[in-house]
Order: C-alpha cells, then structure tokens, then sequence
C-alpha cells in the first residue's frame, strides 16, 4: 500500500488529517457496489502517482456518520477536501473520470466554488448535522410546515409496512438500505418504499417529523419503528416478525 493512502479504520485517523489542512481524495466504496470496489484500485494506483496528495479509502458501510456528514448518497463518491472544507465531489465511477477528477483537483483547474464547510468532521457528528438541520427549517412558515408534515402522515400510512430508503427496492442507494429491504423479502413481508433520494423536503422533513436523523426508517402501522440497527436487535430477540401485521406476510 503507497504511504500516501490510508484505509480508514477509525473515525479519529480522519478527524486527525482534517486537522492538517492538507490536500486530501476521500474515496467512498461499499462490497455490495461493484463498481466502488473497481474504482477503489483506480484510487490505489492514483496514490502511488501522487505524493502531494492524501488519499483516504472509506468503507460506506462502517462509518455512517461520516457518510452523513458529507451527504454522500451514492457509492462510489469521490471527494476533494482541503481541512474541513469540501471543495468538490464525484460519484464517477471509470478510472477515466476519476483520473480526470483527481488531476483537475490538484492541478486547481475545478471550476471556482465556496468552500462547503456542511462536509466537516467532527466527534460529534449526527449532533451537529441534526443541528445543522434545525436552523435551516426554523426559515420554513408555520403553513408550509402543516403541509408537508400532512405529506408526510399520508406517506407513512400509505401501506402498513413502509419505508424510506436511499434508492428504490430493485436499485437501493446504500449498504443499510439494501440489507433492510433484504430482510424484508426474504420475510415475504409486503412493503411500500419512497425513495429520499428524489425529494429533498421529504428527506429533511421526515428527520425532524420523527425526530430521527437517518436513513432508512421503518414504519409499521403509521409508526415509527427506526433503523436497521433497531430491525436487527428485533430480529435477535424474536420480535420483529411478531410486529408486523399479518395481512403484510404472504405465505
């Protein structure tokens, strides 16, 4: 492995790196996307071409909260940071493009942009993402909150078993996602799914709405049950089938 690229395995390595204010490549892959796992040798072979340059490998699936906080949504996510600011960002994923990224990144020939600090790190992660979230929706009108809020009702409802996913059930968008709708198939558990992905106001207002900052979200019968993490300790304690209503698991 070049000296210059670090396979994360603790939040702190890259707490420690932003610290440093240096040039840095973070490169988002998961297992179960194929083309991340290509692209990650892409990432390896561009390190040992770059020594001005960190280059950070991330597995998606290990560290959420970092996942969050750079608002990653697809798999594989490049990104071009210097310190706590995110410069700019690519899910491509041929070694074409990610080439051309990772050139144009450190010969400074992006096209000009602010410096998006929503990417930073810190130790307390969720907090200050959910935070984040709370000052910008304190700008929304009393009315227009009523209103999605009353969306958003009407979408938990709309089957007795439903979830928001990153993705579609056939296509999902993230690790968590895909294992959550895997558990639900293989339960023969009938399920309505929205997709986050395709409108950001369902997105943030269903965080503040359930007063729950990630995705995916399981409802059973209008509530909210939680994450995958949740569905997984049911599932341990032999709970999980017992909560879903009857007329939902096809024999």
């Amino acid at each position: 492995m070049s000296s210059n690229l670090v396979s994360l395995t603790d939040e702190k390595e890259l707490i420690d790196l932003l610290a440093q204010n240096f040039p840095i490549i973070i490169h988002f892959h998961a297992s179960w996307a194929e083309l991340s796992l290509r692209s990650k040798d892409v990432i390896s072979a561009l390190s040992r071409k770059n020594s001005s340059v960190k280059f950070v490998t991330i597995d998606a699936d290990s560290f959420p909260d970092i996942v969050e906080a750079y608002n990653v949504e697809f798999v594989p996510s490049t990104l071009f940071v210097i310190g706590k600011a995110l410069i700019n960002s690519t899910t491509a994923s041929s070694p074409t493009e990610i080439n051309s990224f990772v050139s144009a990144s450190l010969s400074n020939q992006l096209p000009s942009q602010k410096a998006n600090t929503n990417g930073s790190i810190s130790s307390n992660t969720m907090s200050n993402s959910s935070s984040e979230y709370k000052v910008s929706s304190a700008s929304i009108s009393s009315e227009t909150k009523i209103s999605l809020n009353q969306r958003l009702e009407k979408l938990i409802n709309e089957k007795p078993v439903m979830v928001f996913i990153k993705g579609t059930p056939n296509v999902p968008r993230c690790g968590f996602s895909k294992k959550l709708i895997n558990i639900l198939k293989s339960n023969h558990i009938s399920f309505g799914s929205f997709d986050i992905l395709t409108d950001e106001d369902v997105r943030q207002g269903l965080k503040e709405f359930s007063n729950w900052p990630t995705f995916p979200q399981l409802y059973i019968s209008g509530e909210l049950i939680g994450g995958i993490d949740i569905v997984q300790e049911m599932i341990d304690n032999d709970e999980f089938i017992e909560s879903i209503p009857a007329s939902s698991i096809s024999s």
